[in-house]
């Protein structure tokens, strides 16, 4: 068999060797002509016998050894590999540490030209952690006139601007990072034309759910990282890939093909170019994580005009318990700022909690706070938007609490995704959550760590199988981060942490 590379396609010789044309990823072949002319695409690569490591690997890089002491050895292994891709797909599932890797990635790289896509809650956050593990400055685009090279974070709604894509467009960037990549799955998207169009020399994708529902939502990832991971066709990768039922409206995707070949070298493309450690056995252990969320103009406006009531409102002497109680008013305000401000303004640990869920639909979530409000508020906006949430409050019948915990453990259509509930109702006595849930977030705090540590064992507890994730949300220049941090007894602590908005 005879092979000549010509442009962006494989010249091939069928002089009767037994090609398997069947296996073939977008090919054409004139009557008559012995010779077939095949996509050079990374599946051809494999079925022809030929190279692949020369448009998977970083042929430009020596190797390394990075030994990163605040890494488990499955992500010392991770950013390895991630180093010695040109172009990589990060598909840990959620928990594992995809955006600290891809820090200790670009920090292993010493990039100083980077452009991070991520959904616009979660801009704050990126920035905070770049700094935190990886040292590495950033901007958030926020409408400048000029980018400059640099490491810049720009949310997906921004890029569908085309003067705003322009702007990244004007110089070559060392990497390109999509968090949560799966939202260019839709291949005509304004903002999936507008990522693959931004010039990259190195290109990452995180996201733990890179099929959402079909196959066919890998093809835009794929295309975005290199266009030789798919055929340039997403109906020809369809056609290979999926498994179709024809219907009076035309074909209709119904799963992945039956062709196990077919199957087996789609997971061997996945073990080339992708990060998945689906199987890593981090079970019985926990991971903690802050998340710090922005406020709007509007929900800051309020915080500081109830600062300032409670700064003068508090007593010279008096105990943290009764400055504690003064300062409820001031923590509602970044809980859910919907209650002074009206309910359309949810506020930013809200639209967080919701855009996890989206991002991750396989997931149940247990959700907690110390307000009834709160907790009855998320629950109305998370089933407006289409996630079925179910509450356990003090001020519902045990029997309705019993209820909502039925809901939230069982399996089937008409099971809820996320269970909320007052930390004093229940932060304590709710077992079986665990069964089906590792994933936990605290909209606020209580003063004791030690309800709060009764809080996370819901889920910390005998039965749990996988990593147990926790989140904590806080508003940035807020007294969030000081709840629960104050042991001592004078209301000069209270008074500089509410001073203290770095």
């Amino acid at each position: 068999m005879r092979i000549d590379l010509q442009g962006k396609y494989l010249r091939v010789l069928d002089s009767g060797e037994g090609i398997r044309k069947d296996l073939l990823l977008g090919w054409r072949q004139k009557k008559g002509d012995p010779w077939l002319l095949a996509e050079d695409n990374l599946i051809n690569r494999m079925v022809l016998g030929l190279d692949y490591m020369n448009i998977v690997a970083c042929n430009s890089r020596e190797s390394r050894c990075l030994f990163p002491k605040d890494l488990m050895p499955f992500q010392v292994a991770d950013v390895r590999k991630m180093y010695h891709l040109q172009n990589c797909l990060n598909a840990n599932p959620m928990g594992l540490g995809k955006t600290v890797e891809t820090i200790k990635y670009l920090q292993s790289n010493n990039a100083k030209c980077v452009l991070i896509v991520c959904p616009k809650i979660i801009r704050e956050q990126w920035k905070e952690q770049l700094f935190r593990w990886g040292n590495l400055k950033a901007k958030i685009y926020d409408g400048q006139a000029k980018v400059t090279p640099g490491i810049w974070i720009v949310n997906y709604d921004k890029l569908r601007n085309e003067s705003t894509c322009s702007k990244f467009k004007n110089f070559q960037w060392e990497f390109l990072v999509l968090d949560e990549a799966h939202k260019i799955k839709s291949r005509s998207a304004k903002q999936t034309l507008a990522v693959k169009t931004i010039p990259a020399a190195h290109r990452v994708a995180l996201t733990g759910t890179p099929i959402l529902r079909y196959v066919d939502d890998l093809w835009s990832i794929l295309n975005f990282l290199d266009p030789r991971y798919t055929s340039k066709s997403y109906y020809t990768f369809v056609d290979y890939f999926c498994k179709q039922q024809h219907t009076p409206w035309g074909d209709k995707i119904v799963g992945l093909t039956d062709n196990v070949e077919r199957v087996a070298l789609l997971n061997k493309l996945l073990d080339i170019i992708s990060i998945r450690n689906a199987s890593v056995n981090v079970a019985q252990g926990k991971t903690h994580e802050v998340v710090k969320l922005p406020m709007s103009k509007i929900q800051r406006d309020l915080y500081r005009k109830e600062k300032q009531l409670l700064l003068d409102e508090l007593p010279e002497h008096c105990t943290i318990a009764n400055g504690a109680v003064l300062t409820l008013r001031l923590m509602q305000t970044t809980s859910w700022p919907g209650l002074y401000l009206g309910d359309k303004e949810v506020g930013p640990k809200f639209e967080w909690i919701l855009e996890l869920l989206q991002n991750n639909p396989e997931e149940k979530v247990v959700v907690f706070s110390v307000f009834e409000k709160t907790v009855s508020a998320l629950v109305s906006y998370l089933n407006e938007n289409k996630v079925r949430a179910v509450k356990i409050t003090g001020k519902q019948k045990a029997e309705e609490n019993e209820n909502s915990r039925e809901k939230f453990i069982s399996q089937g259509q008409h099971s809820a995704r996320v269970l909320a509930g007052t930390i004093g109702a229940m932060g304590q006595g709710y077992d079986g959550l665990q069964q089906v849930s590792h994933t936990m977030v605290f909209i606020d705090r209580d003063w004791s760590p030690e309800i709060l540590k009764q809080a996370e064992d819901r889920l910390h507890r005998m039965g749990q199988e996988h990593l147990v994730n926790i989140y904590y949300l806080e508003c940035t220049g807020s007294f969030d981060q000081h709840v629960g941090r104050i042991n001592r007894t004078k209301a000069d602590d209270i008074r500089e942490a509410l001073n203290d908005e770095s």
